[in-house]
């Protein structure tokens, strides 16, 4: 029984810090200055538009509070202080990602 539970819990963490990392990386990708990944997914879009209309702002906010709330959850599961404390870093680590990209 205590396999299947510790298999079952490092799935979890894996998951749960490979969905942080993708997080990050479009957080990055959506904060970033030229938008230049705008021009070519859509002709009727241009880079420009979405900077100056705020949908990057508003997207990246959507994609912090959705890390933030992962890694809540994260923290609050986890039994472990020392795991308690790296998803605590990590949320700090988006939040000041977020500011310094933004």
């Amino acid at each position: 029984m205590a396999r299947p539970r510790k298999a079952v819990a490092i799935a979890a963490q894996v998951l749960s810090w490979s969905v942080y990392v993708l997080g990050m990386l479009l957080l990055y990708a959506v904060s970033g200055g030229p938008y230049a990944w705008v021009d070519g997914s859509d002709p009727s879009l241009s880079s420009a538009g979405f900077q100056d209309s705020g949908n990057g702002r508003l997207v990246g906010l959507c994609v912090l509070v959705a890390l933030v709330l992962l890694q809540g959850v994260h923290a609050l599961l986890s039994r472990r202080r020392r795991a308690r404390g790296c998803c605590l870093g990590a949320m700090a680590l988006a939040c000041l990602a977020w500011s310094c990209w933004n």
